[in-house]
């Protein structure tokens, strides 16, 4: 090679500029990919992309770049094209990307993507479009391409239905041409209406209880024949009867009540009620029909909640895909039809508002954490505070003011809430003050409306922004305040999918590099919140007791913070089928006496955590090592079969109500929701009980239908979701069943988690009444965490608590991480975490890391998965072993929830 021929390939791999691309390759990874810029394209980093990868053309996200690479002369490819319909991600969110990434450890993609609008994922739709016109030498088969294809970009896919014959080969000659170009681009639908199948009931209860009593089954064996003849005769001479369907048949009808002989005329009699229903529909019914039963069962007893319609969705999330059939038949009957219900996400922000002066004067404490905050912000000092106090104790109103003068400037804010609900009823409260100032955004909302807001946001048309965690990842600029709701909310640590984020530490770097002031709202703490308090590092605010305000002769009202020690009694489980005392059902009756609604709140959902018998046989799901929870609909224990569901992987199964080794009945232990919403519809059966939890919340399809039902139930029975709805706050009577049952001797931050469900409960109730009452029935209620709890002693319980912590090395004084794999082949987990384990024993500092494991998972198997675990200890682990290599199929979780 000549020397002139070597300068001339330096300089051109020098004139040529690189960038470091995050690519979604579908398998996670933290590689970040090189790619170099073709001559005519002017590239960013943030800049959103199609690049090739291996024989696909992918998205990717530019995280570095452009840059030069001195002396390299290797193989790159060349970034295609830019996404056009996807604005760039802002410099401050690919910083915060950045730090995620390295802190973290998480995969590149899954990092950044969150930084971009919904449907970013789907997989790029290939068009081309004419770019030439000199076509007169084409042939015949060419030409009717070229022809068909007009000004406008065409989908490939639907190209190619049209002309099936060598087109891929025909199109690359179109491209060599230089007649077409070949383009991809994200197949968004974002004006697409929303709308969910649903069932709408046609007949009135009384006729589905008429069907029920009324009509049989298909079902094609000789006793379902024989009880559809005695049906259909009423009644049958004996003789008639045992030529037709033998003796046995005829002695087991007898058995069951269906039918009674009269001796007097030798005949039998067949009889139909309440009692042998039941059995009548088992014996005649298909699968299908019996499905279908249990549909309209569940159609009748739900009836005082359950309005016109009911969501497809949560029947098959009740009873699993099989019911589909079921639905078809009670169609066919006329007993339902099906109807698509639009999602409307209600457009709270359309509205002429006009905006209402903020003429509230802050109390003297109020007014005090007022100044230090607006100091931190005023100043971009880059200050974090808690401001501790129960609810209503005056903390949101130190909020208003804040945002008054954000609203005002052009400056931004973010409130962010754990649960929708909450954003929904802060943004009621707060828009009389701010108008179009203020916007929320959250996963509810269409895909159209989404795209609209963010946009909007990131248009800088709104200064105040009220969302979910996501929110900090919306491209808001010149973020000045962070206020984050609930701060001690364990929903703001990621626990499902990558990056295993926590809200609060991304929180804490914003504040230190980036000066933004961050204030955290909570009425219990949780154990980092507490410690960076007791270190200095974020200043603890105070503001005891809840706002009590009176009438003056002036007209006008009064306000002050008075302490009130809830009325709060402790007792104990007696028996453990005894989960709902005598003492609290009087309680509920005399609550129902004067109309007051009783809230019964206990932390498990479904009938019952497991069922067990007298020889100890549980019922364990086939494809995890979890119990399986009883999903009781009807209140009768002893039916023919019992639903159950495992609420780690979803399955769902039907068993007999006997042990199938010793045959004896099993027994509901650890009760849930719906065991005693039956328990108390049983035992007080005038009045209207209603369950919330996780199964049945769906059922309402909307907020409304919500509201409505809690506001005409006498008794609401659910798990800790209902402390979260607003319309249950401030409530006279509250029991609390079983806390202590959900401590886990697995789970580090058990006791944390009780503690803070005991705060939650007592704070919920309304102090200043003193007709309010909480009653805690616990199975050892000298329990050390509840007596704390009770008495207020949260600072001796994080003290103690984190001591413990401390000793035993568990964050937040030492970093914990787990590095989780799952597989198919138990065979394979085993030895690749063993082969991990090894590589990583090695890598390790061990000086300065403790490693722990192979360890396999409590619960070992989820969907058909063989779970096992590796655990590193110590200082700053993340940052010691950031070089590591994490292979495809390991999920890695920096101090995770629960070690499970």
């Amino acid at each position: 090679m000549n020397i002139k021929f070597k300068e001339k390939i330096i300089n051109h791999f020098s004139d040529r500029k690189y960038v470091r691309v995050a690519v979604n390759t579908g398998r996670p990874t933290r590689m970040l990919f090189s790619y170099h810029i073709k001559n005519e394209m002017n590239l960013n980093a943030g800049d959103v992309v199609f690049v090739p990868f291996a024989k696909r053309m992918l998205q990717g996200i530019i995280v570095e770049g452009p840059i030069d690479l001195p002396g390299f002369s290797g193989k790159t490819r060349p970034v295609e094209d830019i996404i056009q319909d996807i604005r760039p991600i802002p410099k401050f969110n690919l910083e915060v990307g950045k730090w995620i990434l390295n802190y973290y450890l998480s995969p590149a993609w899954e990092t950044f993507s969150m930084m971009l609008p919904p449907g970013i994922n789907q997989k790029p739709k290939v068009h081309v479009r004419k770019v030439g016109n000199n076509s007169d030498a084409l042939s015949t088969e060419l030409m009717s391409i070229y022809k068909s294809i007009d000004n406008n970009s065409v989908d490939m896919t639907k190209l190619k239905k049209k002309f099936p014959v060598k087109f891929d080969s025909n199109i690359e000659q179109l491209i060599e041409y230089g007649l077409l170009k070949k383009g991809y681009r994200l197949p968004y639908a974002i004006h697409k209406t929303r709308t969910q199948k649903a069932v709408e009931i046609k007949t009135s209860t009384e006729s589905l209880m008429f069907f029920l009593q009324n009509n049989l089954g298909s079902k094609q064996t000789k006793i379902a024949a024989s009880i559809r003849y005695f049906n259909k005769n009423k009644i049958v001479d004996c003789d008639e009867a045992i030529k037709l369907f033998t003796s046995r048949i005829v002695n087991k009808l007898v058995s069951l009540l269906i039918i009674s002989k009269n001796t007097k005329d030798n005949n039998f009699q067949f009889h139909r009620n309440k009692l042998n229903n039941d059995s009548i529909w088992n014996l005649t019914a298909n699968s299908i029909e019996k499905t279908g039963k249990k549909l309209l069962d569940f159609f009748i007893e739900e009836s005082n909640f359950i309005e016109s319609y009911i969501y497809i969705k949560s029947i098959y999330n009740l009873y699993g895909n099989n019911s589909k059939l079921a639905l078809e038949y009670l169609f066919k009957n006329g007993l339902i039809k099906f109807i698509d219900i639009d999602i409307k996400t209600k457009n709270q922000f359309q509205d002429s508002i006009t905006n209402k002066k903020i003429d509230t004067n802050l109390l003297k404490n109020q007014q005090l954490a007022f100044n230090k905050i607006q100091e931190s912000v005023d100043k971009n000092l880059g200050k974090s505070f808690v401001l501790y106090g129960p609810r209503n104790a005056g903390k949101r109103e130190i909020c208003l003011h804040l945002l008054k003068d954000i609203a005002s400037s052009s400056s931004k804010a973010l409130v962010v809430c754990p649960e929708i609900s909450q954003i929904n009823a802060l943004y009621d409260r707060f828009k009389v003050f701010f108008g179009s100032e203020m916007i929320a955004i959250n996963s509810d909302f269409t895909k159209k409306k989404f795209f609209d807001t963010r946009d909007d946001i990131e248009s800088n048309k709104h200064n105040i922004i009220l969302s979910t965690k996501f929110g900090i990842f919306l491209p808001i600029t010149n973020l000045k305040i962070l206020i984050i709701n609930d701060a001690a909310d364990f929903s703001y640590k990621n626990n499902y999918s990558a990056p295993r984020y926590d809200l609060r530490e991304i929180a804490d770097y914003l504040s230190k590099e980036f000066n933004i002031t961050i204030v955290y709202l909570t009425s219990t703490f949780n154990s980092e919140i507490w410690l960076k308090s007791y270190q200095g590092y974020i200043e603890r605010i105070n503001i005891p007791g809840k706002i009590k305000k009176i009438l003056q002769t002036s007209g006008k009202y009064r306000a002050w913070h008075k302490t009130v020690t809830s009325n709060i009694q402790i007792s104990d489980v007696v028996h453990p089928k005894d989960i709902v005392s005598e003492e609290i059902i009087e309680y509920i009756e005399e609550n129902f006496q004067k109309n007051i609604k009783s809230i019964i709140l206990i932390n498990r959902k479904g009938f019952a955590r497991y069922l067990a018998c007298k020889c100890g046989a549980k019922v364990y799901c086939s494809k995890c090592a979890s119990p399986m929870s009883p999903l009781k609909i009807s209140t009768n224990i002893k039916d023919s079969g019992i639903l159950l569901c495992c609420y780690q992987c979803g399955h769902k199964k039907t068993i007999l109500s006997s042990c199938k080794f010793c045959r004896s009945e099993y027994i509901p232990l650890r009760a849930g929701t719906q065991m005693v919403t039956n328990i108390l519809k049983q035992k007080i059966p005038n009045t209207n009980v209603i369950r919330l939890d996780s199964d049945s919340m769906f059922e309402y399809g909307s907020l409304d239908r919500l509201s409505e039902a809690i506001k005409n139930a006498d008794i609401v029975v659910g798990t800790q979701k209902i402390l979260k709805i607003n319309e249950l706050k401030d409530a006279k009577f509250v029991c609390l069943l079983l806390p202590d049952h959900n401590e886990n001797e697995y789970d580090y931050k058990s006791k944390e988690k009780l503690f803070q469900l005991l705060l939650e409960t007592i704070d919920f109730v309304d102090s200043n009444d003193s007709e309010s009452r909480v009653l805690i029935q616990a199975i050892n209620p000298k329990n050390t965490t509840i007596q704390q709890a009770v008495s207020g002693q949260v600072d001796n319980f994080y003290s103690s608590e984190l001591q413990w912590r401390s000793l035993y090395e568990y964050p937040p004084f030492f970093q914990l991480i787990k590095f989780e794999f799952k597989h198919i082949n138990g065979s394979y987990a085993a030895e690749e975490v063993n082969r991990y384990y090894k590589e990583l024993d090695k890598k390790i500092d061990k000086n300065n890391i403790k490693i722990l494991g192979p360890i396999k998972a409590q619960k070992d198997t989820i969907n058909n998965k063989y779970r096992w675990n590796i655990f590193l200890k110590g200082k700053d682990v993340n940052f010691l072993i950031k070089d590591i290599i994490i292979p495809v199929g390991w999920q890695i979780d920096i101090n995770p929830a629960d070690i499970n």
